[in-house]
């Protein structure tokens, strides 16, 4: 990933937004592993949802990732996040 700062659609991104990015990322994968993992659904919402169809990423002045689940499904993920989110996560 380029950590440079740039413009994109008129809107300066630093190198901090672009890192705060990645680290989401990472979440993100960890997240979906586990959902996969124990087949829990869950999708995205909100700007992540615009972002990923209009900019094909992020909105650049976004700084979170949205996901939803049934409240039951995040029951699951809660008991099976105990066991398997560790450092750093």
């Amino acid at each position: 990933m380029n950590l440079e700062a740039e413009v994109r659609n008129e809107y300066l991104i630093s190198p901090e937004v672009k890192r705060l990015w990645a680290v989401q990322m990472d979440i993100l994968a960890k997240f979906d592993e586990i959902c996969k993992k124990h087949d829990i659904p869950y999708f995205v919402e909100g700007g992540t949802l615009l972002g990923a169809a209009r900019h094909k990423g992020y909105i650049p002045w976004d700084d979170d990732i949205d996901v939803q689940m049934l409240a039951e499904d995040y029951e699951k993920f809660c008991k099976y996040a105990k066991d398997e989110l560790k450092d750093p996560y």
